[in-house]
């Protein structure tokens, strides 16, 4: 029964004709084998779209789409991907990074043995400019709604995706949190983790990834602040309205500047 599973494996990607094949490979070498990928070039002005296409020439028996859109940013390639695949499961996998041969298999593994589960990942190996691993923490729900512990290459079924609507293309960071929170609103904090760095994450030694211009902007406080306003029913429900999250945090020094006390002044500002 596992191996009647189609897995769509989503790729998103700008300006990595130097990454590529390393991604495509990481795909092709997965033990499990019922595999398409959905590779999107989101408006690159380098050689992406044709190293892939040569890649796909040089290798006739795996599934590989190509489509190519005007720069659009990760949200619109993923949805774009979203739209066009087959699978039951969805994979988003960077185009600069790698998947452990067995990270498919495994995801699939724990689906199988649990079939409440909407969202199954892993521990992270980075490498390049850092060489670590890294893990999520144990899940819980009142961790998860005060910040993401979800990465955006879990796995995930394609009929989630489709029924809350693919990913907010006004957010350009955390949209995958945002993504996970109308999930596990609608479908339940059904979650897992696999122990294991099965997710391979390339730290670029020129510091200009999504993730390190996330970290270095100045705009995660307003991603957040947009992420709670959009859910501040499920918040609230949850017992997170925003007095409830500063009294909750009133005496622990390490929230004193996390995103929920700088909404409340500023809605304070505007009050």
């Amino acid at each position: 029964m596992l191996r009647q599973k189609l897995v769509s494996v989503i790729i998103p990607a700008y300006n990595a004709q130097n990454t590529i094949i390393d991604c495509l490979q990481s795909v092709e070498n997965q033990l499990y084998k019922n595999i398409e990928v959905i590779l999107i070039d989101d408006g690159s002005i380098d050689k992406t779209f044709e190293t892939a296409l040569a890649f796909k020439s040089l290798n006739p028996n795996m599934t590989i789409e190509l489509f190519s859109q005007s720069n659009r940013g990760p949200s619109a390639a993923r949805n774009e991907g979203l739209r066009c695949a087959n699978g039951e499961f969805v994979v988003f996998l960077d185009s600069d990074d790698k998947l452990d041969s067995s990270f498919i298999e495994k995801c699939l593994i724990n689906f199988e043995n649990n079939p409440t589960l909407n969202l199954v990942y892993s521990g992270v190996r980075q490498f390049g400019r850092e060489s670590k691993d890294s893990y999520f923490g144990d899940f819980s729900l009142n961790r998860f709604l005060r910040t993401n512990v979800i990465p955006v290459f879990a796995m995930v079924r394609r009929s989630h995706l489709l029924a809350v609507g693919g990913f907010d293309e006004n957010l350009r960071n955390h949209e995958d949190w945002e993504l996970w929170i109308r999930i596990i609103s609608q479908y339940g904090p059904f979650v897992c983790q696999i122990k294991e760095p099965l997710y391979h994450y390339r730290k670029r030694i020129e510091r200009d990834s999504i993730t390190d211009k996330t970290e270095e902007g100045n705009n995660i406080e307003m991603s957040y602040c947009y992420i709670y306003k959009k859910h501040y029913e499920f918040y609230f429900k949850n017992g997170f309205g925003i007095y409830d999250l500063l009294v909750k945090s009133k005496y622990e020094e390490k929230y004193y500047n996390t995103w929920y006390r700088k909404l409340f002044y500023r809605l304070k500002r505007k009050n």
